[in-house]
């Protein structure tokens, strides 16, 4: 799921995780990016626990080249990504289809 586009992954979770229903711009939403902000990708991670009742651990290990983001204890459900606020909305994500 890494692959996914910065503009994607905004569009995703805003209509998968925060169950919103916005209008599109110009193949954007208008202030809505939390793969890049991280103030937001907080909110989106705070709307995955509320909703799905998971815990997550966030972790920086530079020998993996990134972040880790771990779902619900289960490392083999975790993600990797350079970016923090990619990591967290990647796994809000891989959390939603749990």
């Amino acid at each position: 799921m890494s692959e996914i586009t910065n503009d994607e992954l905004d569009r995703r979770t805003a209509d998968e995780i925060m169950g919103w229903h916005m209008n599109y711009v110009q193949d954007n939403f208008i202030g809505w990016h939390p793969s890049t902000d991280l103030n937001q990708a907080w909110r989106v991670l705070e709307e995955v626990i509320h909703k799905y009742h998971l815990t997550i651990d966030i972790s920086n290990f530079i020998d993996i080249l990134g972040y880790q983001v771990e779902l619900d204890g289960d490392w083999y459900e975790c993600v990797v990504d350079t970016s923090i606020s990619r990591a967290i909305c990647l796994a809000a994500l891989q959390a939603g289809g749990k």
